[in-house]
């Protein structure tokens, strides 16, 4: 398929599944996916993918999903002296635009022991610009512990130093949590914050928050060092 700017590959699929060596369980199926890769950077060793579209996606990110090494698995003696053929062979350069989920299931889990966090009919739209700065809109239902939380949200986040920190301006967020222990009605409002993390303190900063719940407005900041024993300070 050729764009009115820059031919670019398109790939169809029907029903796919990726999965780490080693893992029991896939990490992502989908019943379709769709793949647009720019053609013109292959020449030049660059995979630059504009878009991924999975429909009908189940993505877990579960002990089940992660890569495990078989054991007593043999080990590669490290080269000594000289280029390897990785040092001789110039890199490929990665580089994403748009991802995009539709219909999809993600399931979360920690450890064996406890209990799945389950996000239904998930929207997902995430686009990334040149500058590292992503545009994200999603909408979902979550469920845990007999407790439902439907939920819409647009934000944009700053990637400029991802892993090492990044962080978000949440622009928009409506949601409606109902189910065990809380009032027949459920609790419903609509909110804005900002968002900060720093991987190497372990920090997560929430300011400018606005927040309502049914007739309760919150305004404030808090911040969590999420440490083995975190330490959270609200202002709120």
């Amino acid at each position: 398929v050729c764009s009115s700017d820059l031919p670019q590959l398109s790939i169809l699929s029907g029903r796919m599944s990726i999965q780490a060596p080693g893992a029991t369980q896939p990490v992502v199926m989908a019943d379709n996916m769709r793949l647009d890769v720019a053609l013109l950077p292959l020449l030049s060793h660059k995979l630059d993918i504009r878009q991924i579209l999975l429909k009908g996606a189940v993505v877990q990110m579960t002990p089940d999903t992660e890569p495990k090494s078989p054991k007593n698995a043999p080990v590669a003696p490290h080269e000594k002296g000289g280029a390897s053929r990785n040092d001789e062979e110039q890199e490929w350069v990665f580089s994403l635009a748009r991802v995009k989920l539709a219909d999809s299931l993600l399931v979360l889990r920690q450890g064996e022991d406890s209990s799945p966090l389950t996000v239904r009919n998930l929207q997902l739209t995430l686009a990334v610009d040149e500058n590292k700065m992503a545009h994200i809109d999603v909408s979902s239902r979550i469920n845990r512990d007999q407790r439902d939380l439907e939920l819409s949200l647009s934000a944009d986040v700053n990637l400029h130093d991802y892993p090492r920190a990044w962080s978000a301006a949440v622009n928009s967020m409506d949601y409606q949590l109902s189910g065990a222990d809380l009032p027949p009605q459920g609790i419903a409002g609509k909110g804005t914050f900002q968002v900060q993390w720093d991987a190497a303190t372990t920090r997560l900063g929430l300011s400018a928050i606005q927040l309502t719940a049914g007739n309760t407005n919150l305004t404030g900041s808090a911040e969590a060092a999420l440490s083995s024993k975190p330490d959270i300070h609200t202002n709120l």
